[in-house]
């Protein structure tokens, strides 16, 4: 993809079908911690099909915190579906 159509791709999202869904989560303990992300080695089968996902490009990074919680209890709700 070139960098013309990466620019584009930040500003179209793509897709007419949204959805929205809320997480509820309950936990007595939780704490933040830093998360570390393993990059496929260059020229494996991995690193291929990583290059078809949304964004690409050296400029976008996974976030690298994360939150580990105990015994906890998560809901995901029914989502709500609409066209854009």
């Amino acid at each position: 993809m070139e960098e013309k159509e990466q620019a584009e791709a930040v500003i179209a999202v793509g897709t007419d079908l949204w959805c929205e869904f809320r997480v509820l989560v309950n936990t007595k303990r939780a704490r933040g911690c830093w998360v570390e992300m393993n990059v496929p080695k260059a020229g494996t089968e991995e690193e291929r099909a990583m290059k078809e996902w949304w964004p690409v490009g050296r400029e976008f990074r996974p976030w690298t915190v994360g939150v580990w919680m105990e015994n906890a209890d998560i809901t995901v709700e029914e989502g709500i579906e609409w066209k854009g």
